[in-house]
Formats: C-alpha cells, sequence, structure tokens
C-alpha cells in the first residue's frame, strides 16, 4: 500500500493550483449571499421548467445560462448526448481521525481502486471509494465508527459526458450540465467554478455594455 498526500492549507492552495476542500453548502450559500449583495443583480428563486423560445423562429430569447449540474433539464436542448454511468462512489465523513499529516488530501493506492481522503473540517474528514483493507490501522478505526453510526452509506453514479461545442446561440452550459468527469480530484468544482470566472470576463462591461441587446453565440467563445 502507498499513500500520497497535498496540502490544501490557504498557503499552500496561494502556491499551487490545488483546489480546496470545503463544506459544500455553506460554500454555495456564500455565492447566493454574494450575488445577492451585488447592486445590478435581481434574485429570484424559482424552478425553471423551459426556455423562452420565439414562436415564430425558435431562437432562444435573450442570454440562457444553465449551470443546472448533472441532472440538467436543459442539456438535452444543446445536444443528443447522454450522461454514461462508469461507476459508484461510497463515501462516509471521519470524526476526529488521526491523519499523520493535518490538512492534507490523501489518495491511497493498494491492491483495489484508489481511496481518496480530505479533511473538510477542523474535526472532520471526508473519505470517498471506500476500500477497507487498504486503509491505515488508526483510519479504519474512525471508519468503523462512520459505519455503526450511518443508517446507510451514501452513495453516488460517477458519470461521464465528454465535452461538445454547444452551436444552440443564446444558450450557455456551464459545470456538469455541458460535461462530467471523474469526481476523485474534484475536477467538476474546478471546472464549474472556472466556466463562470471565464463566463464573467466574456461578458464584463468592457466586451458586452448591454446585455439587453446582446446576442450570444457560443461557438465564438
Amino acid at each position: 500500500m502507498a499513500s500520497q498526500s497535498h496540502p490544501h492549507t490557504a498557503d499552500a492552495r496561494r502556491e499551487k493550483s490545488g483546489r480546496p476542500h470545503l463544506h459544500h453548502g455553506k460554500f454555495v450559500q456564500k455565492l447566493r449571499s454574494a450575488a445577492r449583495r451585488t447592486p445590478n443583480v435581481t434574485l429570484l428563486e424559482a424552478t425553471a421548467k423551459d426556455i423562452l423560445r420565439d414562436e415564430a423562429s425558435s431562437e432562444v430569447l435573450g442570454l440562457t445560462v444553465s449551470a443546472d449540474g448533472y441532472a440538467s433539464n436543459f442539456r438535452k436542448r444543446c445536444t443528443t448526448r447522454k450522461p454514461v454511468v462508469r461507476s459508484t462512489s461510497v463515501a462516509l465523513q471521519l470524526i476526529d481521525v488521526k491523519l499523520s499529516s493535518p490538512n492534507h488530501g490523501y489518495i491511497i493506492i493498494g491492491n483495489n481502486p484508489l481511496v481518496l481522503l480530505y479533511q473538510i473540517g477542523t474535526h472532520e474528514t471526508w473519505i470517498c471509494h471506500i476500500v477497507a483493507p487498504d486503509l491505515p490501522a488508526q483510519i479504519q478505526s474512525a471508519l468503523r465508527k462512520a459505519i455503526e453510526a450511518a443508517d446507510q452509506l451514501p452513495n453516488m453514479p460517477n458519470f461521464f459526458l465528454s465535452a461538445q461545442a454547444n452551436d444552440t446561440p443564446e444558450m450557455i452550459l456551464l459545470g456538469d450540465a455541458m460535461n462530467m468527469r471523474h469526481p476523485l480530484t474534484g475536477g467538476g468544482d474546478d471546472r464549474a467554478s472556472n466556466d463562470a470566472y471565464l463566463l464573467s470576463h466574456l461578458l464584463s462591461p468592457s466586451i458586452v455594455p448591454d446585455l439587453r441587446v446582446v446576442y450570444c453565440d457560443p461557438r465564438t467563445f
């Protein structure tokens, strides 16, 4: 068995391009709060069921950005491709597990599929792709307690969807709505954040002074 660890403290993140490990719910809520405080943003919470189109031409009306995740309701409006389930991830939250290098992410390589561990809080460590025989003794003890305390093991299908050029004018797909990969390295978070960052620059006032009159062809991005 071998393990490789990667630091993910604030200082290490400034020095390297590694992603931070975080509580996603709190992170998303803070993003929403930041958006709500932006002067030129009107926040509406609702369920989008369809895309507004011109009745004559069927073209999308206005710029529509879809970032509705792996189960996107609007992906099929832009592509005929469908996500494929390649495997399933099982994960648990370990409490007060003793790691040789705190604030590091671990990839444990043994005789079975890779096991991923990363600290998400002062007391909490997330373990994904659980393979008990390949885990060090101190982690097995914490894992046993987590299994005994859990009603069921949380699991998530691992989807794969290769990226494809979007030819639908006025329609932009971001993050998992556009393409998906294995979650082992957290690439989905990185990609979604980078998509939003790039789009904010492409649609900045210096390039697009008035969004009300913009015609957006995704092929030009």
